[in-house]
């Protein structure tokens, strides 16, 4: 249960990432004149969002036992 206060920020960093991974490919979509930069980047945002999560939750998982 101690460890319940660093979860309480995943949310925050899970779409942190998701949100800059999207700008930047709206970025590249405007400066090239394209439409794929913002879901590819937001796909790649997401990836890394979730597995830092999921290794934030294991982490704390391990810390309970």
């Amino acid at each position: 249960m101690k460890s319940l206060g660093p979860l309480m920020g995943g949310g925050f960093q899970l779409a942190g990432s998701v949100i800059l991974f999207v700008l930047v490919g709206r970025y590249f979509d405007e400066k090239y004149h394209s439409n794929y930069f913002v879901m590819l980047f937001g796909f790649i945002g997401l990836g890394i969002g979730l597995y830092s999560f999921l290794r934030m939750v294991k982490k704390s998982e391990e810390d309970d036992k």
